[in-house]
Formats: C-alpha cells, sequence, structure tokens
C-alpha cells in the first residue's frame, strides 16, 4: 500500500524511459542492468543509484528507504526486465514499422526512388544510411539488431509492404534465438497479463 501511495507508477515509468535509451553496451547500462544466466535483469540497486543521482521520481519509501526493484515485484509480479524490455520493443517496433512502410511507400515518388531495387533485407541499413532512422533505432532492449526477414509458418506477419510480402521485423526477444516463443512482432499485442 505505502508504494503505491509513494507514485509506483512514476518509478516504473521511468525505469521503462531509461530501459528505452540504454546502449547496446557501456557505462549507462551497467548502471541498469545486470546478466544472470544470460539474461538480463535490473540491477538490484538499480533505484538506490536513480536515487544518489536524483533522477525522476522519488525512489524512496514513507519510511526514508530507498526502494527496490525486489518491492516493486512483490506489488506487481508482472514487473521485470524482460517485460519493461518487451513493452520497449514493441514501442520501437512500430516506429521501425512506420518508417520501413514510408520507404517502401508506391505512392512517394521520393520513397520510391530510394527503395527502387533494395531487396528488403537491406531496408534497415538503408534507412540508416538515408539518415531517416538513427543506427541505436534498430537494436532492441537486449542490445540485439531487429530483423526484417521472411516471415516463418508459425504465425502471419504484420504486412509491411506489397514489396515485402511474406517479410516480418521482429525483435529476437530475451533470448536472442529468432523464430520461438518469446519473439517480439506485433507492436499491437496484448501487453496486459490475462
Amino acid at each position: 500500500e505505502e508504494l503505491r501511495r509513494r507514485a509506483l507508477g512514476q518509478v516504473m515509468l521511468r525505469l521503462e524511459q531509461l530501459v528505452a535509451a540504454m546502449p547496446a553496451e557501456g557505462q549507462q547500462r551497467d548502471d541498469l542492468v545486470v546478466s544472470q544466466g544470460g539474461r538480463l535483469r535490473f540491477r538490484p540497486d538499480v533505484l538506490e543509484h536513480l536515487h544518489q543521482q536524483r533522477s525522476g521520481a522519488d525512489y524512496r519509501t514513507l519510511g526514508g528507504e530507498t526502494m527496490t526493484v525486489a518491492m516493486l515485484t512483490e506489488v506487481d509480479p508482472s514487473f521485470d526486465f524482460d517485460r519493461v524490455a518487451r513493452r520497449v520493443a514493441r514501442t520501437k517496433l512500430l516506429s521501425l514499422m512506420v518508417a520501413v512502410t514510408a520507404f517502401s511507400n508506391p505512392d512517394n515518388e521520393s520513397a520510391s526512388r530510394s527503395s527502387a531495387g533494395v531487396p528488403p533485407e537491406e531496408w534497415l541499413s538503408r534507412l540508416v544510411q538515408l539518415g531517416a532512422v538513427q543506427p541505436t533505432a534498430l537494436l532492441d532492449p537486449w542490445g540485439r539488431p531487429f530483423l526484417l526477414r521472411r516471415a516463418g509458418t508459425r504465425r502471419p506477419p504484420v504486412v509491411l509492404s506489397d514489396r515485402a510480402a511474406g517479410w516480418e521485423l521482429v525483435s529476437a526477444g530475451a533470448d536472442g534465438r529468432a523464430g520461438n516463443g518469446d519473439d517480439v512482432v506485433n507492436p499491437f499485442e496484448r501487453v496486459v497479463p490475462r
């Protein structure tokens, strides 16, 4: 109850914003996450670190103690790095989909010239070359590149372009292996656990 009164949502949102801005490597990443068993987790002391930096929300309980990730998870068991990263990945995926759709728009003369003769597997790098997206936009929250690849048969792809029918834009998800159940392929999937 106390954590709810302390604007718990603001703390969770701040962590999500930090994950969205997190680079693939370096101190900023190391301050936020650790790798355990090949998976990324929030650092147990991340909120203490943020409190010391006076970064964003108030990270203290009513008793004056610094909140912990364990406290957040106790209040909301669905709160963990992978779920936050999936939300961020869906947001980045949607932005990339918009860029790819604009790049391959046959009704836009400039886009048609820019994408003429470029196969779909090269579209993402071409978007960076043209300055339409930053290189960091091509990385998911786990630090791996989004993939524009031929869609498998497990699920219908989200259509990006008539010129790329049967292709999908995907994050390989937490395990880093594309083609299994933890892939992020649909930016509109249900985000609230049932």
